[in-house]
């Protein structure tokens, strides 16, 4: 079943209250005149809410914030904000559970359990926006205002009449969407010169020398040992490219074009960028061109709980409806307001119960490339 209709079958504990809306707090009012836009205000509500949620005591051991990812892209542990029936639960996909029916946790915090999760996490997210570089400032920069809009008794209010679960569920097995095809693509990528293409090209970028080039799904073009050397050659539609930044974390390196007067396609979608310092819509419609796929439209299910921050060894994703397939890896995905929110990471495999693809949260591809 896709993930939507897997989302459907998990019952909430409890239902919201009828007369209470999410958009109705101090906060939530302030949101919405930053953003100008119900779902959108809605979407970075519930993703503050969990930065909160995680910083208390009490599900800092369930909410474990993964930061071991120097050497496996495919965790143990995921954790995304989904939408289940008007509740933006987090749904965890745990390796260890083995159970069919997913486990559901409350989430339940006295006024005084709320306001400590508050401070530590007001104090994290000030410490952040300070220590930021570059790279990230933008993203913290937007991130950190938000954060300046957000009272004391957020969490408590919100969770006191807009109940809360954490579901815990089986983590299905993945499906590389690496493969090899002969038909050529504008975007198609190589590993020799005539050979058959195997993979997306996502975004056109400039690094910071001012040198023209393509992303590229690290996992595509690795070799057996899994190491991708800077100086390696591609070609993207036949014409030659050579790595010159790798990033395991992001499932990412950015490959520039050997002939810097190329002609490129005419770039008509993702013209605004990654969409950086707020996290995606839920159920936006959202578009991507693929190898294998073509042109096609998927929907967001849910993103990463660390979404908007793009920190060291922590891999920030975005979950769609099972739309990709072997050849689409590192195309890239777009939004309704044309920036660019990802890159296709994987799918799940043949026959499983619960059937999504994710997608490496752009932003952090960008700044790990530190291409604009």
């Amino acid at each position: 079943m896709y993930l939507s209709q897997f989302i459907d079958t998990i019952q909430p504990r409890n239902v919201v209250i009828p007369t209470f809306s999410m958009l109705s707090t101090k906060t939530s009012h302030r949101f919405q005149n930053f953003f100008n836009n119900e779902s959108r205000t809605a979407s970075n509500l519930a993703t503050v809410l969990w930065h909160i949620i995680s910083y208390c005591p009490k599900y800092t051991s369930i909410l474990v914030n993964s930061r071991n990812y120097k050497r496996n892209p495919f965790p143990k542990k995921e954790q995304y904000i989904i939408n289940n029936k008007g509740k933006y639960n987090l749904l965890v996909f745990d390796s260890k559970f083995k159970q069919e029916t997913p486990l559901l946790i409350p989430v339940e915090l006295t006024r005084n359990e709320a306001k400590q999760g508050y401070i530590k996490w007001k104090k994290a997210t000030q410490k952040i926006v300070k220590s930021t570089n570059l790279k990230t400032r933008s993203t913290s920069e937007i991130y950190g205002r938000l954060a300046n809009q957000v009272d004391e008794n957020f969490a408590y209010d919100m969770l006191k009449n807009y109940p809360l679960d954490i579901i815990i569920a089986s983590k299905e097995s993945q499906l590389n969407l690496t493969a090899g095809y002969t038909s050529s693509s504008p975007m198609g990528i190589s590993l020799t010169a005539n050979g058959k293409q195997t993979s997306t090209a996502g975004a056109i970028a400039t690094d910071v020398n001012g040198d023209l080039g393509v992303t590229v799904s690290y996992h595509s073009i690795e070799d057996s040992q899994g190491q991708i050397p800077i100086g390696k050659n591609i070609w993207v539609d036949g014409k030659k490219a050579t790595i010159t930044s790798v990033d395991i974390i992001s499932d990412s390196c950015f490959a520039t074009y050997n002939n810097q007067n190329i002609q490129i396609p005419n770039v008509i979608i993702g013209l605004k960028g990654p969409l950086s310092g707020q996290s995606p819509r839920q159920y936006d419609s959202v578009d991507f061109y693929g190898l294998k796929s073509g042109s096609k439209n998927s929907i967001v299910q849910g993103w990463s709980m660390e979404i908007p921050f793009v920190q060291p060894y922590t891999q920030l994703k975005v979950i769609t409806d099972p739309d990709t397939n072997p050849g689409d890896s590192g195309a890239a995905l777009i939004d309704s307001d044309d920036h660019i929110i990802g890159f296709a990471f994987y799918r799940t495999g043949v026959g499983a119960r619960v059937r999504y693809s994710t997608w490496i949260w752009a932003d952090s591809v960008f700044k790990a490339h530190n291409i604009i």
